[in-house]
């Protein structure tokens, strides 16, 4: 189970980039292994704290709600 810490971090990430970041930007400025990245978002986005939006074989992350 990802920890409170974990999540600060992917926050503190996707803040420094305008709110909002592809996955793949959050896996090359994080220490973590890809696996625990998508781990960590996807609790993430299950309980609210984000939101993941899948665009062909990405993953856009972002703070807000995504509307198309």
């Amino acid at each position: 189970m990802p920890s409170e810490s974990d999540f600060e971090e992917v926050v503190r990430i996707l803040r420094s980039q305008g709110g909002s970041a592809w996955q793949q930007s959050v896996v090359s400025q994080i220490p973590w292994s890809d696996t625990k990245v998508s781990r960590v978002v996807s609790d993430m986005d299950r309980s609210g704290q984000l939101y993941k939006l899948r665009l062909g074989r990405e993953n856009l992350l972002s703070l807000e709600r995504i509307d198309l």
